[in-house]
């Protein structure tokens, strides 16, 4: 597998204007495709601002357990990231996206399955109201969760990114080999002497 890495916020929030005119003018498999390949961008982007900056939190982010979508998404929701409507939503873009990416046919905004997945979107609901249907709403969900996780991850940047933390000076752990129960009996029984 190809390391991936992440893609800068800035990077993103400049390609929002030409994500909305994909999503309006591809066809509705590229759009679903591209769509949540960019939120997904937008969720590491996020992450990347709450972990320390190192080699290990790269990895972690780009070829290890958060590689996937849905392993950022829940992070994001687990660390209170992200309110549980638009984790809800990301859940949906994630198996709208399988859908189509695992079909030997090409699936439209039309397919039973595609439109039934469109109707359980709403993180867009309360800004735009809740009459649009199929590709309209897809649209109005990424475009919306997209600039929303781009805000959280842009305001994340202002507060700067965690540090690596070290242990006090003054706080020494000692460490000792494990003691057989005889030669423990042993020590004690030379201390009471």
């Amino acid at each position: 597998m190809a390391k991936r890495s992440t893609i800068p916020t800035e990077s993103l929030s400049s390609e929002t204007e030409a994500l909305y005119q994909v999503l309006n003018e591809e066809s509705d498999l590229a759009a679903i495709l591209i769509g949540v390949a960019f939120i997904d961008a937008c969720l590491a982007s996020l992450l990347e601002k709450k972990f320390v900056a190192g080699e290990t939190s790269s990895a972690l982010l780009n070829e290890g357990p958060l590689g996937s979508m849905m392993s950022r998404a829940q992070l994001c929701y687990a660390m209170g990231l992200i309110p549980k409507k638009w984790y809800q939503d990301l859940r949906t873009l994630a198996e709208m996206r399988n859908r189509v990416a695992h079909n030997h046919l090409a699936l439209s905004f039309e397919d039973h399955d595609i439109a039934s997945h469109c109707g359980r979107l709403s993180s867009y609901v309360s800004v735009m109201g809740s009459d649009a249907e199929g590709r309209n709403r897809f649209i109005l969900c990424v475009v919306m969760l997209s600039n929303f996780l781009i805000l959280d991850a842009l305001s994340l940047q202002q507060l700067g990114r965690p540090t690596r933390r070290e242990l006090p000076k003054s706080t020494a752990l000692k460490l000792e080999a494990p003691r057989s129960r005889s030669s423990r009996l042993a020590s004690r029984l030379s201390d009471d002497s």
